[in-house]
């Protein structure tokens, strides 16, 4: 037994050194690895983290590389010939197509978000702040007014520092939504008048339930200046109305209690038709890229009693919120040991632990730790686009081991993972369809 535990404590070692060496540690204090204590809810934060740093990537290029303002719509070309207003034509082609990709990234994003409230999770404001400041570069605001209304659902609609993301998102751009934006730049005038005549339903995150990590993650934006004092009376009036009735109507939003000590079994998670179409999308371009692949991530046993634990026995015996330790408990012994599973596939070319052709096997890191270390190596590289290239993931190292665990993760949360495939495919894996464009969704067990 002595020669177990020195073992396992060795190996743990060899982790935490592998982590520093690449990528070394953040600090903590802030809780950069989630003080949420449902590993679920962590990795929706993990999702938001790591998809919205990409949103909007195609838009972007085509406008540094026609020097034109993000998102506008007037592009300073002298159109002299008939060359150049063909140019102008494909630079306004090539926008269009940019922002058609950027609406069905937020559209996806989305959709992702609307799984929290039908699987009844306690809200996490940084999922809301992210998607909004996504909208915000993209100018993208056609999913607004609905945004808003699951913010009145979450109670967070009074939130000063997602109040100035959204006022900040939605009034700029051509698809600005002027009535979002006044209802919502006056909400803070009202929003005690509407929570007393609702019984509170609409006040802000009381502080107790506000997650440690969430906001105070993110730089804040500058709110815009509000509206005239007649817009305020005018709308003032309509939410004590007709809105009232409508989309600030009463909710009693029923919210599971999260416990350390319980977990839905995957296949009992409820998504949408939107999210399973993309999540089987992910699992078919996986396929193609690794043929015949296997993620086992119910083999691993504890070294000092032999039992196997299974998936979900793993994830309960991690210690919530804690971002720094990377073992699990065993159900039967109690023994802590760094968990861990493989991936094997039938590419020759695969790089496992011994070499090609081999299996690979990763320390099965917990959302939490994963989460931190994501955001270790989106600060140290300046952004998402490291992890994304096929040449992070294509070793034995710690870096194939963080992007198999986002895959396993979201993959054992049903989240959709297409878009961390991207760096092997050149076109756009988020495209437009009709799942995406949806308001809302069939809902699958």
């Amino acid at each position: 037994i002595p020669k177990i535990i020195s073992a396992e404590f060795d190996r743990m070692n060899a982790l935490k050194s592998m982590l520093r060496a690449q990528h070394g540690f953040a600090d903590d204090t802030r809780g950069s690895g989630g003080r949420n204590k449902s590993p679920e809810v962590t990795a929706f934060v993990l999702f938001f983290t790591t998809f919205t740093s990409v949103i909007g990537k195609e838009l972007a290029k085509v406008e540094r590389k026609h020097g034109t303002e993000f998102g506008g719509t007037a592009l300073d070309v002298s159109v002299k010939s008939a060359a150049s207003r063909m140019s102008l034509i494909e630079i306004d082609d090539n926008m269009e197509v940019a922002r058609t990709i950027a609406k069905a990234q937020i559209d996806l994003a989305y959709h992702t978000l609307t799984l929290m409230q039908l699987r009844k999770l306690p809200a996490e404001p940084v999922t809301y702040k992210l998607l909004i400041e996504a909208c915000g570069r993209c100018k993208v605001s056609h999913r607004a007014t609905q945004l808003m209304k699951m913010l009145t659902y979450d109670g967070l609609a009074a939130n000063s520092e997602i109040h100035s993301s959204f006022i900040t998102a939605f009034s700029r751009g051509d698809e600005a939504d002027p009535s979002a934006v006044v209802l919502y730049n006056n909400y803070g005038d009202t929003a005690s008048d509407i929570s007393s005549s609702f019984g509170g339903s609409l006040t802000p995150l009381r502080e107790e339930n506000r997650s440690e990590h969430s906001i105070d993650m993110i730089s804040e934006l500058s709110p815009v200046p509000s509206e005239s004092s007649k817009s305020k009376k005018s709308i003032k009036t309509t939410m004590k109305s007709s809105l009232n009735r409508r989309m600030f109507r009463k909710v009693k939003p029923r919210r599971r209690k999260v416990s350390n000590m319980t977990l839905t079994k995957k296949k009992n998670l409820a998504t949408s038709n939107a999210i399973t179409k993309q999540i089987e999308l992910g699992e078919s371009l996986l396929e193609s890229l690794y043929p015949g692949i296997v993620i086992d991530t119910e083999s691993d046993s504890c070294p000092k009693c032999a039992q196997v634990l299974s998936n979900d026995e793993i994830i309960v015996g991690w210690t919530p919120c804690a971002s720094k330790e990377y073992q699990t408990t065993c159900p039967s012994c109690k023994n802590k040991f760094v968990p861990k599973f493989s991936v094997s596939c039938k590419n020759p070319e695969f790089v496992g632990s011994q070499g090609k052709g081999t299996t690979l096997f990763c320390d099965y890191l917990s959302p939490w730790v994963l989460l931190r270390e994501i955001r270790g190596v989106m600060n140290a590289s300046g952004g998402f686009d490291k992890i994304l290239d096929e040449k992070f993931r294509s070793g034995s190292d710690i870096n194939a081991t963080l992007w198999w665990n986002m895959i396993v993760t979201f993959d054992r949360f049903k989240l959709p993972y297409i878009f961390l495939l991207q760096g092997s495919f050149k076109n756009q894996l988020i495209l437009p369809s009709p799942t995406l464009n949806e308001s809302s969704n069939d809902v699958y067990i």
